[in-house]
């Protein structure tokens, strides 16, 4: 039975937050459709800038994508879960929108991944363009089909650094969280 208490303090949380739309389980192609279908439909409920919408869109197309890709799946021991599992909470700010995203990854990934990070958060405008060029152009794409291009993409059309934070979850995982701040003017 879960406890109703639960249910109220995560309300809670999420008014406090102005979560608009929050989904946590199983990534596939079809929870991605879903969730975007849903953002695009509270999108069109308020006067929204098109410019920043779709920016916000792009950036939470890749940012499940990613999910789908790299996530390593949390209940590896049950074969009945073929996706990879992971979170991803949509909420309003006073200057656009954020977007968080959670899931486990290999300790080995997450090394690369904060070194990938650091390096975008490194790079000012001009720089995320000439890497994502050098990407596009020469980029190694690993089997599962990233080359730090998706990064690269979400710190562009995000116009911000990104936020991230890793959280030891067992000996060979990590959670993995990211934040992406979508506002009406990007930093540059």
């Amino acid at each position: 039975m879960i406890d109703p208490e639960i249910i109220f303090h995560l309300h809670q949380n999420m008014v406090k937050e102005k979560i608009i739309s929050a989904y946590q389980g199983e990534f596939s192609h079809q929870v991605i459709t879903m969730m975007l279908k849903h953002a695009k439909r509270e999108f069109e409920r308020g006067k929204h800038d098109p410019v920043l919408v779709k920016r916000l869109y792009n950036v939470l197309v890749e940012c499940m994508e990613n999910i789908l890709k790299h996530a390593k799946n949390i209940m590896i021991e049950d074969p009945i879960k073929e996706a990879p599992e992971g979170i991803i909470l949509l909420g309003q700010n006073d200057d656009g929108y954020l977007v968080r995203i959670g899931n486990l990854i290999t300790t080995e990934d997450a090394a690369v991944l904060k070194k990938q990070i650091e390096e975008v958060n490194g790079l000012d405008r001009e720089g995320l363009k000439e890497r994502y060029r050098q990407i596009i152009t020469n980029g190694f794409v690993s089997e599962k089909g990233g080359a730090g291009l998706g990064l690269v993409d979400i710190a562009m059309r995000s116009g911000r650094k990104l936020e991230y934070a890793f959280h030891d979850y067992d000996m060979q995982s990590v959670f993995y969280i990211l934040q992406v701040n979508i506002t009406q003017s990007p930093e540059d």
